[in-house]
């Protein structure tokens, strides 16, 4: 798996002060060619704990191609603890957090602890309360950590209970016909209805076909059905003049804008067939050889559907760039031909001639 991010760090060892503070400093790197929607994580390694680290800073960053951002990890460790420590810095995709992630080189540092008094005898009923939190903890933590991931609880190991599934943002999520969301934001397709949570709706992905109600799943899209044709008249009106048509080539990767009859869009190498040609009406784009329109959705998926006249399918041009009217999000594309859209960032991927 190729990693889009690069992440380096100023040392591999410190040492607390006598409080038990310190700070580190990271260089996080976009080695990819788009713009990625960052998160920064501490991951604590051996005995060192979560509660120990925290950003200076937000954790959430926009990185565009070939940029580089400092992050800042602060450390207070706490007076209990003593000898060496390590962590490292965790670096994934928003938008695709399962495929898109690195991890930082891991970074060690030392914690002197408590120092035992001058003179007197050693307190060792402190041994005897810290054992005691010790043995009340590892009960806590083995009850937490040997349960099911239950309903918004971060997954474990992309695991969760019985009617759940681990969603995008790294929670665990209602399936379809899971009981017992609340809001639409506690099912993993956004849709809460009397308590159950139902199947994806207009524009979202559609794993194993199935779509809400009046939906069907086409490219893996759920979409609303095509009309049927009207009935032949009984005398054709008379043909208007056909628009111009256009090819749209890439800048970035030279492929042309092409489709389908299954509704799908994608760039592939240019050739003049008609399924690379689209006439423009106002603002709408609608391909030659299926009649569809070109279309899209707040989760930036690009596809082709019956033409509506609605703001998705406006596409106003800003010099080469195609901008969508509803979303206001470019249309954009990869080495991989893959076609959808990203918010403006004027790279050639976003340039079409």
């Amino acid at each position: 798996m190729a990693r889009v991010f690069a992440v380096t760090a100023s040392t591999d060892r410190l040492r607390l002060d006598a409080s038990g503070r310190a700070e580190v400093s990271f260089t996080i790197s976009n080695t990819a060619k788009r713009l990625l929607r960052s998160r920064v994580k501490v991951q604590p390694l051996g005995a060192a704990g979560a509660d120990w680290f925290s950003l200076a800073g937000e954790a959430d960053r926009d990185l565009a191609p070939d940029a580089t951002h400092q992050v800042t990890v602060r450390i207070a460790a706490p007076a209990t603890a003593a000898g060496t420590f390590t962590f490292q810095l965790r670096v994934v995709s928003i938008d695709n957090p399962d495929e898109d992630w690195t991890d930082g080189p891991a970074t060690a540092f030392e914690a002197a602890g408590v120092a035992k008094p001058a003179g007197g005898k050693f307190p060792w009923w402190i041994l005897v309360v810290v054992g005691a939190v010790v043995l009340i903890a590892g009960g806590v933590a083995a009850f937490v950590f040997t349960r099911p991931a239950g309903l918004n609880d971060p997954c474990k190991g992309d695991k969760c209970a019985a009617g759940l599934v681990c969603g995008p943002a790294g929670t665990c999520l209602g399936d379809t016909g899971y009981e017992g969301c609340k809001a639409n934001g506690d099912c993993v397709f956004a849709s809460c209805k009397d308590g159950v949570c139902g199947k994806p709706g207009l524009g979202m992905a559609c794993p194993g076909g199935a779509c809400d109600a009046n939906l069907e799943c086409v490219g893996g899209i759920c979409l609303k059905p095509s009309p049927p044709p009207p009935p032949p008249a009984d005398a054709p009106p008379a043909a208007e003049a056909p628009a111009a048509a256009k090819t749209y080539k890439n800048v970035a990767t030279g492929f042309c804008l092409d489709s389908n009859p299954e509704r799908a869009v994608y760039a592939i190498g240019c050739n003049g067939g008609n399924y690379q040609n689209w006439t423009r009406d106002g603002l709408t784009l609608r391909n030659v050889s299926t009649g569809f329109c070109l279309d899209s959705n707040a989760e930036g998926k690009v596809y082709t559907l019956g033409c509506n006249g609605g703001d998705y399918q406006k596409w106003e041009s800003r010099g080469q760039l195609l901008v969508n009217v509803a979303t206001g999000r470019c249309l954009d594309s990869n080495p991989d031909r893959a076609v959808y859209t990203l918010g403006c960032n004027g790279g050639d991927y976003q340039n079409w001639r």
